[in-house]
């Protein structure tokens, strides 16, 4: 073996066939003997970052990463781990086994491995993680991971039998999946286990063709008292459960204390098996808002095997089979399901209605394979006759299944509002109204995956005179250990003793400025302007594209007149008012600040719609997208970004 003593990110990488690893800048290092251990000598401060940073290919069995201390994350962003002709192999994460316990903190994400050349899996263990993973630990995640690899007999898709086995052991498994089909007392994600584990987002779509085995979570698992919070979460299975006494998500002999909700199974049903429990589940195991519209045969086919009580055990449940139908009818299910989609629509608060009198699938299920985001926090603030910036991820066929307003109500999708298929680029036609929407965008690869897309249709500028507070650099010179462009509690590590021009402040009237002017942040020092424009609009009815004035906080101030859509910003000291006073706070801070949209601000008067008006905005150069900047004497606004900047199609001041 090796062992790798890290202060700092890890990286590993194949080249040529032969292995390296990188701490932080130092010199590439050549991996010759396995398994790599990783120890992280700083298990006090954050997660020591491990990253696959080239597609692997293992050929031999030992060849895996292995937990050697606390507080260690394992990666593989848009990597892929090929198994080629490796039979029995362990998993590719080792964190505990038979006779040693796992670590604490450990995360695993965005790993898939697939099998090549006859690789198989070694009994009890999993294509990602291996057998007893958090073994007596704490704090285990395993997260937006999958195999496409089949499942032999006691194992597991993602992570093997034993998972955090032992009593106080956690583990979280979220946004994973698995491909193949599912052997003895396997389970799709997880092997047979007696551990504290939380499934929540997995799937599997392999057919279900072992004894006992599960679509979700293998046989014989939470048998114990020592584990009372199994549960497993917006989980389904879709190949058919062929094996006898299997289950669409947990196996035979499910423990009591084992609890599943809000999922589905959608596979065939055979021989005594149980569209979400397998046969001989313990007195105790619960199954809320779940469903099954698999067909049946010899007396199988319900929630539970071998029993015609959807609700024996439960509530809100619902199967075809036991319910008289031989295909799904939307009018059986709402009659069952929590939070179904009323008639006519296709969006509940769980489920979404893809085309009437079909299985429901989720609203929102969370990651997409090698998407490190939730898809459900994609937002984005188009202006009417753009484009989004950018696209969702690239080899999808993408389409809207459904749009709410502001108010969470189903509408028509708006006139103009359309998604490119190939690309997921959103497109807001020019007679699309202002507002805020929430796009359900589906997509063909992976059609359980529910995009959230959050779309604003607004438009955020200054209006004319607005005065800019700018810096001029003067004939004069200063060291350069001035503090006075920040703003209190923040330092500059950049600052030295060196001479530096010095810099006078003052406010500019926004039309009067000019690309490279210096223009004073609150964090950031003086950066220049990249960018400036104006141009003429007729102001609309919707309150986010009328001008407001604001008015003056305390004397040095003046009036702002900005779009009721622009962001005023308050610092964590800001306090405004008194309590029945204080405005409406965004949800995403800016640059460190709060936002407050103008047409929300105390005492904001809005301009009569259907007006002409120049607006002005300016971009800064720097990494950040957009800056707080401060305007008419003391107030704190945004700068806006490139992007943006180009949407709106401004006029530049050059």
């Amino acid at each position: 073996m090796v062992q790798i003593d890290a202060s700092t990110d890890v990286n590993i990488y194949q080249e040529s066939g032969n292995w390296y690893y990188i701490i932080g800048t130092a010199t590439p290092e050549p991996i010759t003997t396995f398994p790599i251990v990783v120890v992280n000598p700083n298990i006090g401060l954050a997660n020591l970052e491990v990253s696959i940073t080239t597609d692997i290919i293992i050929t031999a069995d030992d060849q895996y990463l292995e937990q050697g201390s606390e507080a260690i994350s394992f990666s593989a962003f848009r990597k892929t781990i090929t198994v080629d002709g490796v039979p029995n192999y362990p998993g590719f994460i080792r964190n505990g086994s038979l006779l040693a316990n796992g670590f604490n903190r450990s995360n695993v994400s965005n790993i898939g491995v697939s099998p090549a050349g006859g690789s198989t899996l070694a009994t009890g263990a999993g294509w990602v993680c291996q057998e007893y993973f958090g073994k007596g630990a704490t704090s285990c995640f395993i997260t937006n991971c999958w195999s496409s690899g089949d499942i032999p007999a006691n194992c597991g898709g993602i992570v093997g039998r034993n998972c955090a086995i032992l009593a106080g052991s956690d583990c979280y498994i979220s946004q994973c999946h698995s491909l193949g089909d599912i052997g003895t007392n396997s389970g799709g994600i997880c092997g047979t286990t007696i551990g504290n584990i939380i499934i929540v987002s997995c799937y599997s779509s392999g057919d279900i063709t072992g004894t006992a085995a599960g679509g979700i979570l293998g046989a014989d698992s939470n048998i114990i008292s020592t584990a009372p919070n199994f549960r497993i979460d917006s989980c389904y299975s879709s190949g058919d459960i062929l094996g006898v006494s299997a289950g669409g998500i947990v196996g035979k002999n499910a423990g009591a204390n084992i609890r599943v909700i809000n999922s589905y199974s959608t596979g065939a049903i055979s021989l005594t098996g149980g569209g979400i429990f397998g046969e001989d589940f313990n007195v105790g195991v619960l199954a809320n808002n779940c469903y099954t519209s698999g067909t049946g045969n010899g007396g199988q086919g319900g929630i539970f095997s071998k029993s015609s009580d959807d609700n024996l055990q439960g509530a809100n449940n619902y199967s075809e089979y036991n319910n008289g139908g031989t295909a799904w009818t939307d009018a059986n299910a709402r009659i069952h399901l929590l939070d179904a989609p009323s008639a006519g629509f296709r969006i509940g608060d769980i489920w979404c209605s893809i085309t009437a009198n079909t299985p429901y699938e989720f609203n929102g299920f969370g990651y997409s394979p090698y998407d490190v985001n939730p898809q459900s926090n994609y937002d984005e603030t188009i202006r009417q006759g753009a484009n989004s910036v950018p696209g969702l991820l690239t080899g999808y066929t993408y389409s809207i299944l459904a749009v709410k307003n502001v108010d969470d109500e189903e509408i028509p999708t708006p006139s103009g509002l359309t998604i490119n298929s190939s690309t997921g680029i959103i497109s807001v036609g020019r007679a699309v109204p202002v507002g805020e929407y929430t796009l359900y965008i589906r997509d063909s690869i992976n059609p359980y995956d529910i995009t959230q897309f959050l779309l604003t249709v607004d438009l955020f500028c200054y209006g004319p005179g607005t005065q800019i507070l700018i810096g001029i650099p003067s004939t004069a010179t200063e060291p350069n250990d001035d503090k006075s462009d920040l703003e209190p509690g923040f330092t500059d590590t950049d600052i030295s003793t060196t001479i530096k021009p010095k810099i006078i402040s003052r406010y500019a009237d926004i039309a009067s400025l000019r690309p490279g002017m210096l223009v004073k942040t609150r964090r950031h020092g003086y950066l220049p302007i990249e960018a400036i424009g104006v141009k003429t609009i007729r102001t609309g009815g919707h309150p986010k594209t009328r001008m407001f004035k604001l008015p003056a906080q305390h004397a040095d101030q003046t009036e702002l007149l900005v779009t009721g859509g622009h962001s005023i910003l308050l610092t964590d000291k800001h306090k405004l008012g008194t309590s029945g006073e204080q405005p409406k706070i965004q949800q995403h801070k800016l640059d460190g600040c709060r936002r407050v949209l103008a047409m929300d601000w105390p005492g904001a008067k809005p301009s009569p719609a259907r007006m002409l008006t120049p607006i002005y905005h300016l971009v800064l150069a720097g990494p950040l997208h957009r800056y707080a900047i401060w305007v008419n004497g003391g107030w704190l606004s945004e700068s806006t970004s490139r992007e943006h900047f180009k949407q709106y199609r401004f006029t530049p001041l050059n």
